[in-house]
Parts: C-alpha cells; structure tokens; sequence
C-alpha cells in the first residue's frame, strides 16, 4: 500500500528495530550527545569546564535587550531559503531538496544520502534511526515525520510510513476523525510522555495535514522469537550479570600482578571511559600516544576542538555578545533586522542549524561594518563552533575503538599480558551484551570470539535475542 504522487512517490521508512536501533545500541553516539547535554548543564551550574559545550545559543546571544528582534511567529511561517543547508548527490532530482530543507535539524541530522547502482532514483526511503524507551528522540522522530508529511505538492509527497514492531496495514482514520483533536493531543502526549506510544505514531495521529499510507515492515516470526529470547533472559539475568562482575573484578586483580605500568594505566583509563566514570575527552587523550601510528584524523580534529573549547572564557563570551548586539544594533539596516529576526526564528524552529546561525553572524558582521576582532572571545567561540560542527561522531568512535586495539597491542609486551588483554576485551563485549548495549562491531567482534569459546547456556537468550533482531532487520529492509 502506498499513496502514490503524480510524479515521483517518496516512501518513508521508520524502521526502529533496523540495524542500529534495536538490536544495536544507540550507544556511542548517544552517549556522545548526551555527555554534551550533561556538561552544559554542569557548566551552567558554575562547575567549571565542560565538554563540547555550545555556550550561549541563537536566542540567548542578543539576551533579553533582543526579544523585540525575536518576535513570535505562526507556526511553518519560516521561509525555507533558511532550511538546511544538505548537499545533495549528483543524480538525484532537485525537486527532492524540498524534503530534505523540510528536516528540522534541531532534531535530526542527514548522516547520509545513497544513491542505486544506475544513478536513477525511483523514489527516496528516509530510514530515522531510533532509540527506544527514550522521550528526547521519539519527540525528535516525531518532529521530524510531521516535517516530512508536510511536504504536500501534486509531484512530492511522502506516499507510505512502514513502522517496525507492526505487521499489517494500519488504518488511522477511525482515530483522526474523533472531533475534539485538542483531546487527541492531549491523549497523545500523555501516551508519549509514559513510553506508551511512539514518536512515529504521535506524528500520524496529530497531524493537520492528510497522512500516507501507513503499514508494518516488521517479521512476525522473527519478533516473536526476539521478544521470547528477551523474556527468558529476565530471569537469571541478575545472576548472571553479578557473575560477569566478579570475573571482571578478578581479571583486574590479575591485570595488576601482571601489566607493566604503561599498560596498566592504559588499560583503566580505557576501561573507566566504558564504565562511564571519565570523559571521552579524557579517553581521546589516552589514546594520543607516541608509541601508535599517527592520529586518525576524526580523534585529532576532536582533541582540537577539546582544546578550543578549554582554552574559551565563557564569562567574557558572554559579557561580549551584549556589546556585540549594542554595536549591530547601531548599524544594522532595516533589512538586516528583518533577516536576523527570521533567521533567529529559523533556528529556533529548528530549520536553520547552530553553524549555519552563526556563519551568518560572521557574514552580517561584515556587512555591517562590525569587525569581529574587537570581540576576542566571542570571535574564538565562534571559531570553536563552527570547527566542532564538523566532527563525524560516527568516524570518530569507530577510530577510536581501532586506535583503542593497537595501542592494547603494542603496549602488551608479554604472553600473559596479551592473552589478559584478550579475555578483557571478551568480558568487556560480555558485560555489553548482558544490557543489550552491544554496537553493530561489538555484535561481529562478539560472534567471532565466540566461535572459539565453550557454549554458555546463561547467556543464549541474550544471543538469541542479537541473532534474531539481525534476523528482524533484514526482513524489514526487504520488507520496505
């Protein structure tokens, strides 16, 4: 089932239990993200500095002497020459850039746009990765669907939602069509707000606009066995997860009798990261040793960011961009005025990005005659920003994790150690897949270290569990 357009049809895929969704983890980017997040609170608390901090935002730069230049404005009336800035593959129609400026990039990022062998899209499936039982990104996906279904044209339009979890064509309207849709809201926020429904379905039951088809991708069988070999590892998981633990603490003991001090002290800043109890700042330096090959360039450019940022003095970054409004204020033109209130409300709508706003600050600081370099540390920060946008947090933990390895490697001098370094790497991976956190590589590296270790009944619900998702994700991707 599909709602065809008159010209291209463009399927929307919400798969949340493909690939890095259900089965696998979030994990690593989010814990990046969310680390984020936990800094710029701490940093707001006045406990010093944080990690990756953004500072003060587009609303707050101009304080409260800017909230007449920001005035209140309906909703879908920003223009969308202030969309994202996403640079589409050759081969792919211009006519699709009105889905893509459409994504509100405070909710979302475009991590990459593949094209068919022959160059000659059919059609576009946007696959949103999801974190399940987490608020924050199922208001985010929502956002994110109800952008997208508002794309409405006679040639573009978005003709099919494909939901994991479901099984069958689902039709909504006997639930649209309740009269009082301020009741409907309510319902679904509530509903949203307990982890009892999800963002894809809140975006479908409350918005304005008519909604494609809407159908299941998922596998029924394999769903089944999935949720089966979850609920049987409930049980013992307790016992089995305490057991994992003492092994742990045991291999530590033997770690200390046996590593020399380099590895030693390499190892626990390694394993204090996983455990959650330093920064990745901290681990991305432990991971700058001379003894390895050079940098990769994704932990180089973060640790460059790291340093931008401990070197900034928000306090002045502050005190700055007050004098900074006082002099735009003195020589902006009534059409830069206009530009900057709507590109403030663009980005809080979400439909203009933090480098993006703040590329134009630069730019509208030039046309104004308003040298930047009398605000020295706002000028540093915003150097910072735009430099620290242009980290790929998926290239960056996956060289981490390959830089992580080779140091293990040449630091572990001896067979004791090395064969040490093994078995912490395997319980590691155990401890993972035990609260289901296993990344998509931790997954392969787990499958193929298991294939030379002895069969463990405690822990096949949990591999089932991995095995069987794997299974689910593939079905849906043929599915969709």
């Amino acid at each position: 089932m599909r709602l065809r357009s008159s010209r291209w049809p463009a399927w929307l895929v919400l798969a949340s239990l493909v690939s890095n969704q259900v089965l696998f983890a979030y994990g690593p980017e989010r814990s990046f993200w969310e680390q984020r997040r936990r800094e710029q609170t701490r940093r707001s608390a006045g406990n010093g500095t944080g990690f990756l901090a953004q500072g003060p935002t587009p609303a707050s730069l101009f304080g409260a002497a800017g909230a007449s230049v920001f005035p209140a404005t309906e909703k879908g009336s920003v223009h969308s020459e202030f969309a994202g800035s996403v640079s589409l593959p050759k081969g792919l129609d211009e006519s699709y850039r009105r889905f893509f400026t459409s994504i509100p990039l405070a909710s979302s990022t475009v991590r990459k746009i593949s094209l068919p062998a022959d160059h000659k899209p059919r059609g576009l499936i946007f696959h949103i990765q999801d974190v399940h039982r987490n608020l924050d990104a199922q208001t985010n996906i929502a956002h994110v669907v109800t952008s997208l279904i508002n794309v409405q044209s006679r040639s573009l339009s978005v003709s099919l939602v494909g939901l994991e979890g479901a099984f069958r064509p689902y039709d909504l309207s006997w639930l649209r069509s309740f009269p009082d849709l301020k009741a409907t809201r309510i319902a679904a926020e509530d509903l949203l707000a307990q982890d009892r429904m999800s963002g894809p379905m809140f975006s479908l039951l409350t918005s304005s606009q008519p909604i494609p088809s809407v159908i299941g991708v998922d596998d029924l069988a394999h769903y089944q066995a999935n949720i089966d070999a979850y609920r049987r590892s409930l049980p013992t998981k307790e016992k089995v997860q305490s057991r994992a633990k003492t092994q742990l603490n045991q291999l530590n003991e033997e770690k200390a009798k046996a590593f020399n001090p380099e590895l030693l002290a390499f190892d626990k800043k390694v394993r204090d990261y996983h455990q959650g109890t330093v920064s990745l700042g901290v681990y991305a330096r432990a991971l700058d040793n001379k003894k390895g090959s050079p940098l990769a360039k994704p932990i180089e450019l973060f640790l460059q960011a790291l340093h931008m940022e401990e070197s900034l003095d928000f306090k002045q970054v502050e005190t700055e961009r007050s004098t900074l409004l006082e002099s735009l204020s003195q020589k902006m033109s009534q059409t830069q005025t206009n530009d900057l209130m709507a590109r403030s409300v663009a980005y809080r709508a979400g439909q203009l990005s933090y480098g993006d706003f703040y590329r134009w600050i630069v730019a509208l600081c030039n046309e104004a005659g308003v040298s930047l370099a009398r605000f020295p540390a706002m000028a540093d920060y915003v150097r910072y920003v735009l430099f620290s946008e242009g980290i790929d947090a998926d290239a960056l933990f996956n060289e981490c994790q390959n830089r992580e390895r080779e140091l293990f490697t040449l630091l572990a001098k001896t067979e004791e150690e090395r064969t040490l370094v093994a078995r912490s790497h395997h319980l590691t991976l155990t401890a993972h897949l035990l609260d289901f956190s296993l990344t998509p590589a931790d997954w392969a590296d787990y499958e193929r270290i298991r294939a030379y270790t002895p069969p463990d009944s405690d822990l096949e619900p949990y591999e089932t569990f991995y095995r069987e998702a794997h299974a689910r994700d593939s079905d849906m991707a043929e599915n969709s």
